[in-house]
C-alpha cells in the first residue's frame, strides 16, 4: 500500500510499470469531483480524478503514447454511470492543464473507463476480532476489513473486457452486462437509501449497530416503512421482485456475524442522501402528492447529527463531511433557530439540484467557468458591500448588473448561474437563508431572459463589435 501524500514518487512510478493494466477505485459519492484548484504540479492533486489524470499523463509520456499501454478503469463509487462521470472529469483536467490533443486521443483510444455497481455490505475494520485474525494469519495487517459473504459486482463493459478481466470465472459473482441501470436503481434505492436514513435516526436514539436498529421495536418499524411503504413505491420494477429483494436486504441487515456500525455509514451523509434518497423523495411526492414522512425524518436526523454535541448517554457526536458542509451547518446551528437551519439546508439542496441539472446539459470551457465564477463572486460582493437598504426590507444593489453582463458576454445559462449562485450565497451569508431558494430561481430566470433577448432577438453574438449599432443594442 502506498500513501500518495507521503510517497508520491513511488505512487507515480506505478505508471511506469508496463504490466500495469487495471485501476479500481471507491472514493464514495463525494470522490468523483472536479476541483479547479488542482494543478498538474501538485504532489499529488487533491481530488481522485486529478490524481488519476496525473498518473495517466505520466504513463502516456513514459511509453511515448504507446496505445498498448492504456489502462482499464473500474470506478466503484455509488454514482449512476460512475464511469461516464469519471471520464468527463478527466476530460476537464485535460483541458484545465492543457495536456494536449495527443494525450486526449491516447486516453480516448487506449484507455477504457467503465460504469460499475458494487453490492456488498462492508462494515470496515473488525476491532472485536482483530487479535484472533492476526494470530491466524501470523502478521500485523492494519488494513483488514470485514464484509458479508454476499457480493455482486456489475460491470457495464464489452465482451473483450470480460475476457481480459475474467473475475466471473474465478468463482466471484461478477456480471458483465450491456447496462447496469436496473441493478443500480434497485440496489441504491432499497439498500443504500434505507442505510443512509436509518443510521442517524438509530445513532441519535443510542442504537449503534444496524442489526440492533432493525430489531428495535420502533426503529425497526421505521426502517420497514421507509423500505416498503416509501422507497419501493418509487420504483417501476415488478412488485414481487422488489419485495423479494427488500426482504433479502433486511436479512442482510440482520446478519448476526456482522456488527455494522451506523457511524461508518454516516461519512459524507449529505452527498449520500442526495444520490440515494432525494430522487425517491421527489418521485414519491410527484406520485402521491405528499412528502414521504420517513425520508423527511431521515434528513432531519442527518441535520441534527451535524449539530454535534453529545447524545443523552454522554457519547460525543462527531460528524465527518466536506469542510464547506461542516461550516455551513455550524453557522446555521449557531443561529439557534431550527427554522433557519432547515431553510438554509434546503436552500443549498435546491441550488445543487438546479446547478447540477444545468451543467448536465451545458458544457463549459475553462474560460467560461472562470468568468462565470468571477461574475458570481462580484454579484455577491456587490450585494454585501454596496447595498442601500429601503424601508420594509427591500434594498438597492448592483448584484443584478453582473447577472446581465455575464448573459451579454456569454449566454443566458452562464448569466443565470452567476447571479443565482452569487446572490443566493449572499442571502445565506447575510443571515437570510430562507430567501436563498427564491433568489436563486429569480436570478436564474433574469439571466436566462437577458441572454435570450440579447442573443436570440438582437443576435448580439453575430454582430460586428465595430458596427455603429452594436453599443446601442448592448445597452
Amino acid at each position: 500500500a502506498l500513501n500518495p501524500y507521503t510517497q508520491n514518487d513511488e505512487f507515480m512510478k506505478l505508471a511506469e510499470q508496463p504490466e500495469m493494466r487495471f485501476v479500481i477505485s471507491n472514493t464514495t459519492e463525494a470522490g468523483i469531483a472536479f476541483d479547479p484548484a488542482c494543478k498538474l504540479t501538485d504532489t499529488p492533486a487533491s481530488s481522485y480524478p486529478g490524481k488519476l489524470t496525473q498518473l495517466l499523463y505520466h504513463r502516456f509520456k513514459t511509453f511515448n503514447g504507446d496505445k498498448s499501454k492504456g489502462l482499464i478503469i473500474f470506478p466503484c463509487e455509488l454514482i449512476f454511470l460512475n464511469g461516464h462521470k469519471l471520464k468527463e472529469t478527466i476530460y476537464q483536467y485535460i483541458e484545465l492543464w492543457q495536456l494536449g490533443d495527443e494525450f486526449r486521443a491516447w486516453f480516448e483510444e487506449a484507455c477504457g473507463v467503465y460504469a460499475t455497481l458494487v453490492d456488498r455490505i462492508v462494515p470496515g475494520f473488525p476491532h472485536k476480532d482483530i487479535a484472533a485474525i492476526k494470530e491466524k494469519i501470523q502478521y500485523d495487517d492494519n488494513l483488514v476489513v470485514q464484509a458479508e459473504i454476499f457480493h455482486l459486482w456489475v460491470i457495464e463493459a464489452p465482451q473483450e473486457v470480460a475476457e481480459e478481466f475474467p473475475a466471473d470465472k474465478a468463482g466471484l459473482n461478477v456480471l458483465f452486462v450491456p447496462s447496469e441501470k436496473p441493478y443500480h436503481e434497485r440496489k441504491v434505492t432499497l439498500l443504500n437509501g434505507p442505510h443512509t436514513v436509518l443510521s442517524p435516526v438509530a445513532y441519535l436514539s443510542e442504537v449503534n449497530i444496524v442489526r440492533d436498529a432493525c430489531q428495535h421495536p420502533i426503529i425497526g418499524q421505521y426502517i420497514h416503512k421507509v423500505m416498503f411503504d416509501e422507497l419501493m413505491e418509487t420504483l417501476n420494477l415488478p412488485k414481487n421482485e422488489l419485495k423479494k429483494f427488500a426482504e433479502d436486504v433486511l436479512e442482510r441487515f440482520n446478519n448476526p456475524f456482522v456488527d455494522h456500525a451506523v457511524t461508518s455509514i454516516m461519512l459524507n451523509s449529505f452527498p449520500k442522501y442526495q444520490t440515494r434518497d432525494l430522487p425517491g423523495l421527489k418521485t414519491y411526492l410527484k406520485r402521491k402528492g405528499e412528502l414521504p414522512k420517513g425520508l423527511v425524518l431521515g434528513l432531519a436526523a442527518i441535520i441534527t447529527y451535524y449539530k454535534g454535541g453529545t447524545r443523552a448517554d454522554g457519547t460525543e457526536i462527531i460528524p465527518n463531511d466536506a469542510p464547506e458542509i461542516m461550516q455551513l451547518l455550524k453557522d446555521l446551528w449557531a443561529t439557534g433557530d431550527t427554522r433557519k437551519v432547515a431553510e438554509g439546508v434546503l436552500a443549498v439542496v435546491v441550488i445543487v439540484i438546479v446547478f447540477a441539472s444545468v451543467l448536465y446539459k451545458r458544457t463549459f470551457t475553462v474560460h467560461e467557468l472562470a468568468l462565470t465564477g468571477v461574475m458570481a463572486a462580484l454579484s455577491l460582493v456587490a450585494y454585501l458591500f454596496f447595498r442601500v437598504p429601503f424601508y420594509g426590507g427591500s434594498s438597492f444593489h448592483l448584484g443584478n448588473t453582473f447577472t446581465a453582463l455575464t448573459a451579454l458576454l456569454l449566454d443566458g445559462v452562464s448569466g443565470g448561474l452567476a447571479g443565482a449562485i452569487g446572490l443566493a450565497l449572499a442571502d445565506i451569508l447575510a443571515g437570510d437563508p430562507g430567501y436563498a431558494v427564491t433568489t436563486f430561481i429569480l436570478k436564474f430566470i433574469i439571466g436566462i431572459t437577458c441572454g435570450a433577448v440579447a442573443h436570440k432577438v438582437f443576435k448580439l453574438r453575430e454582430l460586428d463589435k465595430h458596427t455603429p449599432g452594436y453599443l446601442a443594442k448592448v445597452i
